[in-house]
Formats: structure tokens, sequence, C-alpha cells
């Protein structure tokens, strides 16, 4: 049937094109995670955005439009973690979240209105256009606001793919969207060629399109780059709540029943023979700061029991400041290492400047906010090099990256994702295994309240939900760059650029009313003639 006859069913072409890709996109994240879905989801939104020509205004409201269904989609989990787990009443709450969603929605409201200008002004392909300004769009999110929020990113189903193993270790996630965006402006441009071109396109055309989808979305095989080192670490699930009690000013010692909780699991889940390297506790490890009192002492001594090392989280104040922190403890040694969480997330961690008339205060406990760490985040490993991301840095490309550039052989996640649903939970380990994708390092990603996994080339190689069984992974170790970590954005821009370049030599050609081929412009030219 062809696609105008689908059009006549509904009362609003824009209206179906708006919400039908909405939908087939939001089937692509959790909790549905048809991940196929990615590779096609745009194509409604592009085959209107090419029959309709719509003005750049009317473009932007129904950009937005479709923007703020998939950003409602995506941080359903708002509600849970600012009324229910943070205590928020609902009235300031539910005002927050709709500015915040509204204004996260104008970036792909303003990549249709761009879409839709080039379309109408200087004949510029949409199938084209669209791609190269999501793809910017979602290099923008890495960075903005508050050093980046690319929550809910078009790279993070597909990221198992070949085409994600293809592409991102070249140019990161960015160059992902971009190809995602192309495959769905291939299949936009069969569907609306389809009935003008009258054999100039034949059906059987859908035969290399599946066949080139097919291949890019399908799971990628494992990589087999030579024999590389690897340790045993212990990835120890915890179901700890979110809100820790409120830090004690001075060095009390009171009993931390987290702890002793960590401790007698970690003591069960211990091999008999070959202890692991690393044993590995989630941020928000302790109720309590280690650093006070005698319990960084105590853990020492208990990691030198269990002969392996102990990275864990804890706050720590400093100075009169208070930290979210990462802690090293050597076996062998009383020489904690700690790393200062650099990014961190607003209004959860601090309060923004020029927002304080939101609410007081943070949502984490304690009335002071955090400060951000300034060293790079590495810590010395006994091993090599181990990168550190607490929560929310896992899925930042810069902060990754750094890491990297830094000597990090290997990544180590602590999260409490006790703030998020379990969909959510699901997606930030998806965004995390793009950004050790990226960067070619294995990541051990062990979260309070959520996923506690080891990812390795954009896959799970293991995963326990909260709090299975503590399980013990290989932990590869490697010292070579991906150009991403080489070059940065430098192969995603000459990428970017190839593709204007192409929309732009193709401007004349793809005329309206020529079924959008080149083929089909020539033709009409020759019957003017």
């Amino acid at each position: 049937m062809p696609l105008s006859a689908f059009a006549r069913l509904l009362p609003d072409p824009a209206l179906g094109a708006v919400l039908g890709s909405a939908l087939l996109l939001a089937a692509a994240y959790p909790p549905l995670s048809w991940s196929g879905l990615v590779w096609v989801g745009l194509v409604p939104l592009l085959a209107w955005l090419w029959g309709a020509r719509p003005a750049a205004r009317p473009a932007l409201a129904l950009g937005w439009g479709w923007g703020l269904l998939l950003t409602v989609y995506h941080y359903a989990w708002l509600p849970h973690a600012l009324i229910t787990v943070g205590g928020q009443t609902p009235l300031p709450a539910m005002a927050f979240m709709v500015a915040g969603m509204a204004l996260l929605a104008l970036v792909p409201g303003l990549c249709v209105a761009g879409t839709a200008l080039a379309w109408r002004r200087w004949r510029l392909s949409p199938w084209l256009v669209l791609p190269l300004l999501l793809s910017v769009g979602d290099a923008l999110l890495g960075v903005w606001p508050w050093g980046g929020l690319p929550w809910g990113s078009l790279a993070g189903p597909p990221v198992g793919s070949r085409g994600a193993a293809w592409v991102v270790p070249l140019a990161g996630g960015p160059a992902l969207v971009l190809l995602v965006g192309l495959v769905n402006g291939a299949w936009a441009a069969w569907l609306c060629g389809a009935r003008r071109l009258r054999g100039a396109l034949p059906g059987g055309m859908a035969l290399p399109l599946i066949v080139a989808t097919g291949l890019l979305a399908w799971p990628a095989a494992p990589q087999r780059d030579g024999p590389l080192r690897s340790v045993p670490v212990l990835l120890l699930p915890s179901a700890a709540p979110a809100t820790a009690e409120p830090p004690a000013p001075d060095g009390g010692e009171a009993p931390d029943e987290r702890l002793r909780g960590h401790v007698a699991r970690t003591l069960a889940a211990l091999p008999g023979v070959a202890p692991p390297a690393l044993i590995v506790w989630p941020e928000s490890a302790a109720a309590r700061p280690v650093a006070q009192g005698k319990t960084l002492v105590h853990l020492s001594a208990w990691a030198a029991l269990w002969e392996s090392d102990l990275l864990l989280g804890s706050d720590v104040r400093d100075h009169g400041r208070w930290y979210n922190a990462a802690y090293l403890l050597r076996r062998d040694a009383f020489a904690p290492a700690r790393y200062d969480k650099r990014a961190l997330v607003p209004f959860g961690e601090y309060v923004p400047r020029g927002f304080g008339w939101l609410w007081g205060r943070k949502l984490t406990a304690g009335d002071d906010d955090y400060r951000p760490g300034a060293a790079d985040p590495v810590l010395p490993w006994r091993h090599g090099t181990l990168g550190l991301a607490i929560c929310f840095e896992s899925i930042l490309p810069a902060h990754v990256r750094r890491g990297v550039q830094a000597g990090a052989e290997a990544l180590a996640v602590l999260a409490n994702d006790q703030w998020l649903t379990p969909a959510a939970a699901t997606h930030h380990r998806q965004l995390t295994a793009l950004q050790g994708l990226a960067v070619g390092r294995d990541v051990i990603f062990v979260a309070n309240g959520g996923w506690s996994a080891h990812l390795r080339d954009g896959r799970v190689l293991a995963a326990a939900w909260r709090q299975a069984a503590a399980f013990t992974v290989p932990l590869r170790l490697r010292t070579g760059l991906t150009p991403w970590v080489r070059w940065g954005w430098w192969p995603w821009a000459g990428a970017a650029a190839l593709v204007l370049a192409a929309a732009w030599a193709l401007r004349h050609r793809a005329e309206p009313g020529s079924g959008g081929h080149p083929a089909g412009a020539l033709r009409r030219r020759r019957h003017l003639r």
C-alpha cells in the first residue's frame, strides 16, 4: 500500500508522523528494548518532512512536541527520584520536571526546524540533514547542560550492534547517531520515492536496504585482539537505600550496618583458592564517611586478610568541604588512594547557581553541597592504572576519554541507582557500555539498587540485579588508544562535513515532486523539455 494511503487514515499526517516516530523510538529503549526499531524509528518523521515541506515555525512546534514525548519517556524516573526518594513536595518537583523537560525537548525541536528550513530554502534533503542535526544535538548534549546530559541518546539502544562496533571507537556516540539517522533516511527515501518513480526505484531496492540494515543492527561478535592481561575481580551487587544517614560532623564511630553487610557478603563470596585481585563495592557503600574514626584502618585490615585490594565509594569531608569519593585500599600496605567525583549531578549533589529558589538544598543527605574534585579520574593500582567514574560520570564522553588519556587500562563505575526505575537503571548501564566501547576498555559496573555488570565492546558479559549473589569476572587490561581517544571529535566532524557536502551536492536533484530520488528529478526535467 502506498505511504499516502496510510496518511489518509490519520486525522493529521503531521500528528501521525510525530506520534509514530516517538512510539517506534520509545520501544527501542528499556523496558521493551526492541533495539532494532531505532534503525527505522525516524522514518515517519522524515517522510512527513519530505512530503509536507513545513515552514520553520510549524516544524519547530511539531519537533518540540516530538522531542517532548521522547523526553518525558526517558525521564519517567524523575518523579520517583524527586518525590519518593528525594522527599521533595510534589508542586515544586512537578514544576522543575515540566520546565526541565520542555528545555531539553528544544534540542530535537531545533533539529526538526533546521531540517525544514534547509529543505524549503536550500532544497537540502531531509534524509541527510535531519541525521546530521540529530548527531550535532547528541554531541551538544554530551557537554551541555551542567557538563553534559546525554540521557536518552539514540546511540544507546544499538550499542551492541555491528554498526556500533564499527563507528563508535572511531568517532564516538554522535557518529553512531549519524549512522542510525542515515539508515532511517535511506528507508524514508525508498518509501517516499516508490509511488512516483514508476520503475526508477524498483521494489527490489528493498532487499539491499533490508540486508544493510540487518547487517548493521546484528549483534557484534566478540573482538579478538590477541592475548591481553586479565585479572579476577569480585563484584558485589547491593540494594542499600539511596538516602544515606546524615554524615557525622565529627569523628564518631557509630556502627555502620551497611558496611557490616558488605563485609559479610564478601566473606561468603570469596573463593576457596586464588583470591580476586580486586573487590568492588558500590557508591555509598558506607552510611558514614569511612575516613572518620578507624573505619579505613579496619577496611585495610580486611583487605589484607582477603588478600585482595578493595574499591568502594564513600563521602569524605576535607578542609570543611564535602566530596563524593572512591577509595582504593591496597592489601599489602595502608596507603589509601582517593578519587573525588568531578562531574556532580545538578540538584542531586549540588544546587546550581541561580536555582536556590526552587528548593533549599540538594536531594542527597546533608545540607552542604558537594564540591567537585580536580584530579584526573584514575587511581594507581598494583596491576596498572584504574579509571574511575562515579554514577552518571560513566555516561559522559569527555570524562571517560580523559581517564583513558591519563592511562586507564580498565574502567570501574561505582553507582547508586536506587534513584532510578529498573528501565532507567538498564539505560544507565547501556550508556556506560557505549562509552566503554568508544574508549576500548573493559568496564566493571557496580551499583546500589541497580545492575552490577561486566561490560566489554558494548556488550554485557555478566550481570546481576540488586542483591543477587556476588560474582567474579575476568577484567581485561588494555593500553592501546582508539581513534576517538586519540583524535577526539575530528573524525566525527569529518563524517558530518561529508554528509553536509553530499546534501549540498544533491540539492538541485532532490526536487519536490520528483519522488525524492536523483533519477526521478532527471526524468521530470526531461519530460518538461
